[in-house]
């Protein structure tokens, strides 16, 4: 990967914060967030099953199990299960030594658990990855955030690290409008777009898109405008 743990957080965190500054400035609010960029492994194996059919499989390894039920002697048998079919899988819940998340080394030691379990493997990789999560804080409300994995296949173009920002701040947006405890009572914007105001008429207020939704979602934005200000239907903005 081109990116390292401290990149990626640099750059989603600008990122983040010019979105944050927006909100500040439209919403009169800033939500508080905490970033969190660790270092994973991302598995890929393709095996034939024994009635002929070729599989492919990715699994993650979250650092904080690499050494509990990640392990390789785990991740050994979890394939083995689907590779033989109706096999007995059974964890080993023991705690091993703390494991380095290096690739390298990972494959190393799941090439030989795979042997042990008797699965014959046309391809095996292990691949760097990053997990980045943003828990964030509205109005002294605590909400934590979705993970995203970021491989070397995408971390420069769908998950890089702008539009990453705009997913979280996306979730940030939903969650100001709708949620019950810190929210403000303002039907979601895919609502307001697609006009569904009968059949979801608890979903609050309807003003137009304001700045920041323009921001995170142009094209829904511009579609709930067009429509709101052709059937006359809005109501104050609240940006």
């Amino acid at each position: 990967m081109k990116h390292t743990v401290e990149t990626y957080s640099r750059d989603l965190e600008a990122e983040l914060t010019f979105i944050l500054d927006l909100m500040q400035q439209h919403w009169c609010i800033r939500p508080k967030l905490a970033i969190k960029v660790i270092a994973g492994l991302v598995v890929d194996c393709e095996y034939d099953r024994q009635w002929k059919r070729t599989l492919k499989r990715r699994l993650y390894i979250d650092p904080a199990r690499i050494s509990t039920s990640r392990k390789p002697l785990n991740l050994a048998r979890n394939l083995a299960r689907s590779y033989k079919g109706n096999v007995k899988f059974v964890y080993d819940r023991k705690n091993t030594d703390p494991m380095p998340v290096e690739a390298g080394l990972y494959q190393k030691m799941l090439a030989v658990e795979l042997q042990r379990v008797g699965v014959s493997y046309n391809h095996l990789s292990v691949e760097p990855a990053l997990v980045v999560s943003v828990d964030f804080n509205i109005e002294g409300f605590a909400h934590k955030g979705q993970r995203v994995w970021v491989t070397a296949t995408n971390e420069n173009t769908y998950k890089k690290p702008a539009l990453i920002a705009r997913q979280f701040a996306a979730e940030i947006s939903d969650h100001r409008n709708t949620c019950k405890e810190c929210g403000i009572g303002v039907a979601p914007l895919i609502y307001r777009a697609k006009g569904w105001y009968e059949q979801y008429p608890q979903m609050g207020s309807r003003p137009l898109p304001d700045a920041v939704e323009q921001y995170l979602h142009p094209r829904l934005a511009k579609e709930a405008r067009e429509r709101m200000t052709k059937e006359g239907i809005y109501e104050s903005s609240t940006g």
